[in-house]
């Protein structure tokens, strides 16, 4: 294991990381503006002094006995890289690049492609990473990394794809959650911008600065110990905001609000609006997104369609099928055995019934709530068998369920009417809710 080196730093009056120190000569400087957006970074190796600025997404570099020069801009599906050509003394001009990501649905840059000039212009793939849900890299995979550089002499002279060396590095690090990795003097962590996140350890390196509105969780957690789920786009606070779905069903993107609501909008009508963040994912501004789409519960989706949608949601491997019938919300985890002893596993949503029963479809979070329920019904499956798990009194599965589901940090950010509804479904196989739990989730009035 790599040891890491110690690092001293400090926090200023907004509480961003100031200048630490690595011994021998190592050190490391952010600036920041009154608003805490960062500037730039400045890095003092002995006597070599690295440092970028960093303007709306443009990105700037001054390398040791260089002058500045533009790095890499972002484009709607990626980045453009400048790269410095005619070698032999200063660059004499910059030839502009467009390299490719591919984000997944939390934000994560998993591809990066750009054709290679040296090959006809042939697609060639310059990075894949895979994560664990808390941003670890995995290994194992492709260890291909290739960056544009410029060759004015040799058999192929100019602009190539190189493979990434002790000599030539890779200055476009943004990776998981399509954040910048900061690697220097392996320090190994992302800048969410309100604070500094630890991949290795799942853990931010600095205090929660809205601790207080979530007194039940660590400061130092990161998405509520549940990144499948949650995305945290500032360092701020884990949620999932307002989830747009085209009339397919289909996932299209986020807005930046905390009112996780569920929204049906026109394919054209995103494409239309539709911005494109630093990372190129795409995402749209919260009141154009509402005003130019509907709630779920509200929308014409056939039943196909609406089960894509909770298909976004849905934290297992089992296929989803529809109760058109039920007028009561939720969902059902349905295994059957046959006669020769095979089994199959579904599990069936109650579409209608999650339209009217507290609007369980216009909240993500309560969707989420709710698998996790049926979720908890499908790993003791697993973990017992059909036998055992089906001789296992119906009461004592429901209320492993509903604690599991209570104890999920997507509860205390439903509805009071969703939250009633939950602890009275508990009491009616024998789960005595605590009055601390009722009284932390602002209930009132309930008899135990």
């Amino acid at each position: 294991m790599k040891k890491r080196p110690s690092f001293f730093g400090s926090l200023n009056i907004v509480n961003l990381a100031q200048p630490g120190g690595f011994g021998m000569g190592g050190k490391i400087e952010y600036f920041y503006n009154a608003t805490g957006i960062k500037l730039k970074k400045k890095v003092t190796d002995g006597t070599n002094i690295t440092e970028t600025q960093y303007l709306d997404g443009f990105q700037y570099q001054k390398p040791p006995s260089g002058v500045w020069g533009l790095d890499f801009f972002p484009h709607a599906e990626g980045y453009v890289k400048a790269v410095p050509t005619g070698f032999g003394g200063a660059p004499t001009s910059i030839a502009f690049k467009y390299v490719f990501n591919y984000t997944d649905h939390l934000g994560n840059i998993r591809l990066k492609y750009a054709q290679d000039p040296s090959n006809g212009n042939a697609i060639s793939i310059l990075e894949e990473d895979h994560y664990y849900p808390y941003g670890l890299k995995h290994k194992g995979y492709s260890s291909i990394h290739l960056v544009f550089n410029d060759e004015p002499e040799g058999p192929s002279p100019g602009i190539t794809l190189t493979p990434v060396n002790p000599f030539l590095g890779d200055s476009y690090k943004y990776k998981f959650g399509g954040k910048e990795y900061d690697d220097t003097f392996d320090i190994n962590t992302y800048d969410f911008g309100a604070r500094n996140y630890d991949p290795a350890l799942g853990r931010w390196m600095n205090i929660d600065p809205l601790a207080e509105q979530m007194r039940r969780h660590s400061p130092y957690n990161y998405a509520f110990n549940n990144p499948i789920f949650f995305i945290d786009p500032d360092g701020m606070a884990p949620t999932p905001p307002d989830d747009y779905f085209n009339k397919a069903g289909k996932y299209l993107g986020s807005d930046s609000a905390k009112t996780d609501n569920v929204r049906i909008i026109d394919q054209s009508t995103w494409d239309d609006n539709k911005t494109i963040n630093d990372q190129g994912g795409e995402t749209i501004d919260n009141s154009v997104g509402n005003e130019n789409s509907v709630a779920f519960s509200e929308s014409d989706l056939s039943t196909d369609q609406e089960l894509e949608v909770y298909q976004h949601y849905n934290p297992t491997d089992l296929k989803l099928s529809a109760d058109t019938k039920s007028e009561v919300g939720g969902a059902a985890f349905i295994a059957t055995q046959y006669s020769d002893g095979s089994t199959t596993e579904s599990m069936e949503v109650n579409t209608e019934g999650n339209k009217k029963s507290s609007k369980i479809a216009d909240d993500a979070n309560a969707i989420i709530n709710v698998f996790a329920h049926e979720k908890d019904h499908y790993d003791n499956y697993k973990k017992d068998g059909f036998d055992k798990y089906v001789e296992t009194p119906k009461a004592l599965r429901e209320k492993r369920a509903v604690v599991t589901q209570m104890k999920h940090p997507t509860f205390s950010k439903t509805s009071k009417n969703f939250q009633q509804s939950m602890i009275n479904y508990g009491k009616k196989f024998g789960l005595q809710t605590p009055v601390n739990t009722i009284q932390s989730l602002g209930i009132k009035h309930i008899k135990l």
